[in-house]
C-alpha cells in the first residue's frame, strides 16, 4: 500500500541505526528509486534523514526539531503502557506527564492489547530505578564490618 509505505519506512528507520538503500528496498518490496522518493517525502514532512552515497552508503533518521511518530509493535506498546504505570511511583516529579502518556496509549490500544494490559496491570511496585543506596544505609567512614570465617 502506497499510503502505508512512508510509515513503514519511518518504522524501519527507527528500529535500526543505518539502512542501505537496497536493504530498505528489499524490506519494503520496492525499488531503490522508490526508497529515495519516500525518504524525500519524509524530509518534506519534517523528519530529517541523512543519506550517504556510494557502495557503503546508507540512510539514517536524524535527530530533528520534533519527535517523529513513534511506531511500535504490540509487545512494545504493552511494555510501554505497563512501564508507565510504575513511573509515577519511581520517578520523582513525573506523575502528571506519565499519567497523560499512559492515558494516551491506553486509548489507542486495540482491544486485544487493552485486554492484556488490564490483566497485567500493576497495582504497586518498589522503585526499581533507585540503584544507589540511601546515604543513611552506607556505614560511616572508618568503620568496617567484620566477619568471622571458619578455619
Amino acid at each position: 500500500m502506497i499510503a502505508n509505505r512512508p510509515l513503514e519506512l519511518l518504522s524501519l528507520l527507527q528500529t535500526q541505526k543505518e539502512w542501505t538503500g537496497e536493504g530498505l528496498a528489499a524490506r519494503l518490496g520496492v525499488s531503490p528509486r522508490t526508497v529515495r522518493r519516500d525518504i524525500s517525502r519524509l524530509r518534506e514532512l519534517g523528519y530529517p534523514g541523512t543519506a550517504t552515497k556510494g557502495p557503503s552508503g546508507y540512510y539514517r533518521l536524524s535527530r530533528g526539531a520534533r519527535l517523529p511518530p513513534l511506531i511500535v509493535d504490540d509487545e512494545q506498546a504493552l511494555a510501554i503502557a505497563l512501564s508507565l504505570q510504575t513511573a509515577p511511583a519511581s520517578v520523582t516529579g513525573m506523575g502528571d506527564a506519565t499519567k497523560r502518556a499512559l492515558n494516551s496509549i491506553r486509548e489507542l490500544l486495540p482491544p486485544h492489547l487493552a485486554h492484556r494490559f488490564a490483566t497485567n496491570s500493576i497495582e504497586r511496585t518498589e522503585n526499581a530505578w533507585e540503584l544507589a543506596p540511601h546515604p543513611r544505609s552506607i556505614p560511616p567512614a572508618g568503620t568496617t564490618e567484620h566477619r568471622r570465617t571458619a578455619t
